[in-house]
């Protein structure tokens, strides 16, 4: 060990990656709230500015963090917090730092996501070999894997050193360090061995789902409806309409499927269909109808039981 390294506190690898995941999934969460609060805008437009609405957000999230030296809500939980790598007095990042990391993490990944954009709707990849347009394009594909590689690298460098978890970070010599020594960990390993099985059993659950609905299921539990519903009718018969009923539980009337691929009840007729084909029909249409009372579709929650 260098004594560079001896000047620090080691860090746990895996504080430092799940502190990444908590700050992406964050954001995220904020960008599908963002996103739902100007959907009565046009789909169209909205989708046009989702490269701007994305960099503000990093942007918000960047400036009330980083550049205040308050660690971010992921660093936080994790006991973490960023430092100036070159010296072991200075406890904060520098001004350089702050500006370098602020450039790399939203700027320039605004600016490649919005030039990306362009490139695909103006089709650069089909221009005329030796245009410009076609120039640009292989530059970009050359960046993009030059980029992968960088990446690679340095998480492997980072797996063997502990420190740098990012090329953003090695670039700008910004490291993490606990906020509290004393307190290494704030997430217990039981919460995390609880969190990687609950995963993982989501996972095998979401695996085995579409296997399991098979018409001969689906038989059985319209009979058991059926006879449920003739015990309540007192023995006489069911009407047609109850028995269309028992059907629609199980159908959608938007791509006329017999299983419902992740339920959700559209608000407020409570009727239920695909989750993929009600929140495609509500994002491209305005005032979208319900097709079976032709009430107009509010809003969509899911079907937990």
């Amino acid at each position: 060990m260098s004594s560079e390294e001896t000047q620090f506190a080691s860090v746990h690898r895996v504080n430092q990656l799940d502190a990444v995941r908590l700050d992406e999934e964050l954001i995220e969460l904020f960008r599908s709230q963002m996103f739902s609060s100007v959907r009565l805008l046009k789909s169209s437009t909205v989708e046009a500015l989702h490269p701007e609405l994305t960099a503000l957000l990093r942007l918000v999230y960047f400036g009330f963090t980083v550049m205040r030296d308050i660690p971010s809500p992921g660093n936080q939980y994790q006991n973490l917090r960023y430092r100036d790598g070159s010296s072991s007095t200075q406890r904060h990042l520098r001004i350089f730092q702050k500006l370098g990391l602020g450039l790399c993490c939203v700027l320039v990944r605004y600016a490649w996501q919005r030039l990306d954009r362009v490139a695909s709707e103006r089709r650069w990849a089909d221009a005329e070999p030796g245009s410009l347009q076609k120039l640009l394009w292989r530059a970009m594909r050359v960046t993009e894997k030059s980029y992968s590689v960088l990446s690679t690298l340095n998480f492997l460098i980072f797996i063997w050193r502990g420190v740098f978890r990012t090329l953003e970070d090695r670039l700008m010599n910004a490291r993490l360090d606990y906020i509290k020594p004393n307190a290494i960990r704030t997430v217990t390993f039981e919460f995390l061995n609880r969190q990687l099985v609950w995963e993982g059993f989501t996972d095998f659950v979401l695996f085995m789902a579409p296997l399991l609905r098979s018409s001969r299921w689906l038989g059985i539990l319209r009979a058991k409806a059926a006879s449920a519903l003739g015990i309540l009718s007192g023995g006489r018969d069911v009407p047609r309409e109850a028995m269309q009923s028992v059907e629609d539980v199980s159908s959608c009337k938007i791509c006329q499927k017999s299983t419902l691929m992740m339920p959700h009840f559209a608000l407020p007729c409570n009727h239920r269909f695909c989750y993929a084909c009600i929140t495609s029909k509500i994002e491209t249409e305005a005032s979208y109808r319900c097709p079976i009372c032709a009430t107009v579709v509010e809003d969509v929650v899911r079907d937990r039981y």
